[in-house]
């Protein structure tokens, strides 16, 4: 075997070892978000360190279409959560569910009564901020 036809292989060979690889990991990723957002973040985090995302040449595929360059990856992903959590009359969609929550909804709009006159006490804060597993940023937010 000649030194090209070798390098040739190699060159298939590792094209489509990284392939399977990052399939695998897609699938991973996929897996983890239905399962558990902890873990999504986690491994999403990793690979965006690992693989160096914000290079110019990352890209990703939403649909059939690849976008290239950070405002572009973010548009789509803002795409993405915007129909994510818009309302669906989709066939996907339990619609006693849906019914049962707007009806819910509904209701307590119907019978909260904002009160423009409630006082917050710092202890209330204090007291609510304990329990916050990200207490620092909790209290930034308060301030």
């Amino acid at each position: 075997m000649s030194y090209k036809a070798a390098k040739r292989d190699f060159r298939r060979a590792h094209r489509k070892a990284a392939s399977e690889h990052m399939m695998q990991l897609n699938r991973e990723i996929d897996e983890s978000e239905e399962m558990n957002t902890n873990d999504f973040w986690k491994q999403v985090n990793t690979r965006r360190m690992a693989y160096n995302c914000n290079k110019s040449t990352s890209n990703i595929k939403f649909g059939e279409n690849i976008y290239r360059g950070q405002k572009a990856i973010t548009e789509q992903w803002r795409f993405y959560f915007e129909r994510l959590f818009s309302p669906s009359n989709s066939e996907h969609v339990d619609g006693k569910w849906r019914d049962h929550v707007s009806q819910n909804v509904g209701q307590l709009r119907e019978t909260l009564i904002p009160d423009n006159s409630a006082t917050i006490m710092p202890e209330d804060i204090e007291r609510c901020s304990r329990s916050c597993p990200k207490r620092e940023r909790f209290l930034e937010m308060m301030v």
